[in-house]
Parts: structure tokens; C-alpha cells; sequence
């Protein structure tokens, strides 16, 4: 490796999967009842709410509370989103199941390894 490599072009690190392997964004569950959100509720009643969700689409990738008191929903694949997203209630509290509105946003980005001599149109 000598002098001549520094002068081309390298693209950044990856830090997203990309392809086959890309993330699907989570499954946003709402509680639509006057009682108290998921965050505020015990940790027992949570519990029963994490069995209920097992049993009916399987163990999810990952899930957190958020911020408003939702619950996001990390799954494996396409089927599992599906069932979850299809769910009406939890321990007979009614719910409402979507995906976030940044999964349908147009994305932006940049592009490198571009060379600079092409003109935008050759682009």
C-alpha cells in the first residue's frame, strides 16, 4: 500500500445493512383507552401485554417505550410486522397498530465516489 492508494476515492463505513438484510421500521402499538399508556402502567400488566404479544406473532427482534408513551415494536420479518400491525387489542385494552411516517418519507442522501468531472446530466 503505498502513496498512489490515499488519492482514490473510498466510500464511508457502512453503518446500515443494505439489500435483503435492510431494517423494516417498527410497529408502533397506541393504547386507545383512557387508562395509562405504556409507560405508565405497572410492570405487571406490561407483563401480561409482552405474553400476549408472543403468543400471538412470535418473540419480536427488540421493543422500547416511547417517549409519548407508545410502544415500538422491532420484528424479524415482513409476516411478523403483518400480524402485529393487524392486532385491535392487548389484555382487552384497544389498540392501534401502524408503521412510523418516516418509513414512507421520501429519503435523502448523499452520494460518493462520484467523479467530479461528470456533469450533472451525465449523472
Amino acid at each position: 500500500m503505498g502513496p498512489e492508494n490515499l488519492l482514490e476515492p473510498r466510500s464511508p463505513p457502512r453503518k446500515k445493512p443494505c439489500g435483503s438484510e435492510s431494517q423494516l421500521p417498527p410497529v408502533i402499538v397506541k393504547l386507545t383507552d383512557d387508562k395509562p399508556s405504556f409507560k405508565n402502567m405497572h410492570i405487571a400488566e406490561r407483563k401480561r401485554i409482552q405474553a400476549e404479544i408472543i403468543e400471538i406473532a412470535g418473540e419480536p427482534k427488540d421493543s422500547s417505550i416511547l417517549m409519548g408513551g407508545d410502544l415500538a415494536i422491532h420484528t424479524h420479518d415482513k409476516d411478523q410486522q403483518a400480524i402485529l400491525l393487524e392486532l385491535k387489542s392487548l389484555q382487552g385494552r384497544p389498540v392501534l397498530c401502524s408503521l412510523p411516517n418516516s418509513s414512507f418519507a421520501y429519503r435523502t442522501g448523499v452520494i460518493f465516489g462520484v467523479p467530479i468531472k461528470d456533469s450533472t446530466e451525465e449523472i
